[in-house]
């Protein structure tokens, strides 16, 4: 008998809330689970990939947490670690949009899967980054930054090239969306 209702609501979708009901376990959420214990750029990680999947999630970053509204309308919050923050920067030849907080669930910028030669220097002239990378399928790269700096970010791609300082303080963008790609007189 349980096993034929078990099969009814299976096909109507109710398997979760039935299995709870009747061998009295509850059923955990998923994204309550995969979010449980994650670091910051674990989350982000987990925000990108539902994004491919087209999971009903939105997700976005402050400056200090991962933000996540769950299905149902249920928010969780992962925090940033306390001496880092991530930004976000979405380079462009042609288009763009106005950003100051970036949405991992909504975001797109025009260059997706470039490689990108990316350079990050402190004011005093230390290099952070120097390596090229690989701009996800939303068109970002995000970087993970020291907090409470201001820092040059110089990106090159084929033939173009483009600058732009990025900060890292309280009420600092997480979106950069103003970084625009010349044609490189070099």
């Amino acid at each position: 008998m349980k096993r034929t209702v078990w099969w009814i609501l299976a096909a109507l979708g109710l398997v979760g809330g039935a299995a709870a009901f009747f061998w009295g376990r509850p059923v955990e959420d998923p994204y309550l689970a995969a979010l449980r214990g994650a670091s910051a750029q674990e989350a982000i990680a987990l925000a990108n990939r539902w994004r491919e999947e087209g999971r009903p999630v939105q997700s976005y970053v402050t400056a200090r947490a991962v933000e996540f509204v769950l299905p149902g309308d249920r928010p969780y919050r992962v925090p940033l670690p306390e001496d880092q923050m991530v930004v976000a920067i979405a380079p462009y030849i042609r288009t763009t949009h106005p950003c100051e907080v970036h949405y991992m669930s909504s975001c797109q910028g025009e260059l997706a899967n470039q490689p990108i030669q990316v350079r990050v220097t402190r004011a005093d002239g230390t290099v952070l980054v120097d390596q090229e990378m690989r701009t996800l399928s939303n068109g970002f790269l995000e970087l993970w930054l020291p907090r409470g700096a201001t820092y040059k970010v110089e990106m090159r791609l084929e033939g173009y090239r483009g600058v732009e300082v990025v900060e890292t303080f309280e009420a600092s963008r997480t979106c950069v969306t103003t970084l625009k790609l010349e044609p490189d007189a070099a």
